[in-house]
C-alpha cells in the first residue's frame, strides 16, 4: 500500500484575526468531508474560535515530523514554520489571508484546491535557505535559517550605518541604513522595496542590496548561490546593528564583530496549486498589466 507523502495534514494559523478564524472552520469542513486525516497545532492562536470538544488529534508543532503543513495567514505567518519544516523535510502550503502572498497563495475563499494538493496534483517548489552566523573572535555562534533575507538596521532609526562587505576576497565599504542579503524567494519581500530586482526561485543566486545608501553608484548585486559574505561594522562606529532574519530580530552587532551569511545546507519546499506560475504572480501582484 503506498503512502500519501501529503499526509497528515497540519494545521498552523498563528495569527490572530477573524478572517484566520473563518479560513480555519472552512478548512476543517473541507477535510472532514475529504476524510483525511489532520491534525492541529496545539495552540492558543490556532484553536482560538474552535469548539475543541470537535477537534481531532492536537499536537505539538515540534513533535510534527511528517506530512504537510498548512498555514493560515499570510506570508509572514508561512515564515515562522521555515525553521522547523525545513529541520524535518515537511512541505508546506499557505493559505493565504495577507496582502500580497507570494509564499502563501491558496485563496482563502478557494479552500477546494487543497484537494487536488492532496492527490499529488500540485507544484512542488524547492527553496534556497540562508545560514546567518555571528562570529566574534573565536566564538561562531549560528543564529537561524531565512528563507527571505538577512537584513542589518541600526538600533536607532534614522540613524546611518558605517560597515564593510567582503565576498569573493573583495571588500566593500558602506554607509547606509542598512544592508539585505536575499534569497531569489526574498526578492519579491524587503528586497524589492528597497529597489532590488525580481528573481525567479528556480535561480540559484543570492542578491545584495544596501538600504538607501549614502552613495550615487551603489547598485544590487547578484552572486553565485554558494556566496559566503562577510558584514562587519566599522571599528569606529559607536552604534550596534539590529540583526533581522525574515523579519525576527535574531541578535545584534557591534563594532568589530562579524555576521557571516552563506546558503544553508538545508532546503524548503513549498507547495502550490497545479495553476501556479511565478512570472504570473508577479503579473498579478505587482501590477505588470495593463489597467
Amino acid at each position: 500500500m503506498t503512502t500519501n507523502p501529503m499526509l497528515p495534514i497540519t494545521i498552523v494559523a498563528r495569527k490572530p484575526s477573524d478572517g484566520v478564524v473563518t479560513a480555519k472552520h472552512k478548512l476543517l469542513d473541507l477535510l472532514n468531508d475529504l476524510n483525511v486525516p489532520f491534525q492541529i497545532d496545539n495552540h492558543d492562536n490556532t484553536l482560538a474560535g474552535l469548539d475543541q470538544a470537535m477537534l481531532p488529534k492536537l499536537v505539538r508543532l515540534e513533535s510534527v515530523k511528517n506530512g504537510l503543513l498548512v498555514s493560515i495567514g499570510g506570508d509572514g505567518s508561512l515564515l515562522r514554520l521555515i525553521p522547523h519544516a525545513a529541520a524535518n523535510d515537511l512541505p508546506i502550503i499557505g493559505v493565504n489571508l495577507g496582502r500580497l502572498g507570494f509564499l502563501a497563495d491558496l485563496p482563502a475563499d478557494d479552500l477546494s484546491m487543497l484537494a487536488e494538493v492532496i492527490d499529488g496534483h500540485c507544484i512542488k517548489s524547492p527553496r534556497a535557505l540562508l545560514a546567518v552566523s555571528h562570529t566574534d573572535g573565536e566564538r561562531v555562534k549560528p543564529l537561524g535559517i531565512g528563507l527571505n533575507e538577512l537584513c542589518i538596521k541600526s538600533e536607532r532609526p534614522g540613524k546611518a550605518l558605517v560597515f564593510s562587505i567582503t565576498t569573493h576576497n573583495n571588500c566593500f565599504h558602506y554607509r547606509a541604513d542598512g544592508y539585505i542579503i536575499a534569497t531569489p524567494t526574498g526578492s519579491t519581500a524587503y528586497a524589492l522595496s528597497s529597489g532590488g530586482p525580481v528573481i525567479s526561485p528556480d535561480v540559484d543566486a543570492q542578491l545584495m542590496l544596501p538600504i538607501c545608501p549614502h552613495g550615487q553608484h551603489t547598485h544590487p548585486i547578484v552572486l553565485p548561490a554558494d556566496s559566503i559574505t562577510t558584514l562587519q561594522i566599522a571599528p569606529d562606529h559607536t552604534d550596534k546593528a539590529i540583526i533581522f532574519v525574515d523579519g525576527s530580530v535574531v541578535g545584534t552587532l557591534r563594532a568589530g564583530q562579524k555576521l557571516q551569511v552563506s546558503k544553508s545546507q538545508q532546503s524548503v519546499t513549498l507547495i502550490h496549486p497545479k495553476e501556479y506560475n511565478f512570472m504570473s504572480v508577479c503579473r498579478d501582484k505587482l501590477h505588470w498589466k495593463p489597467r
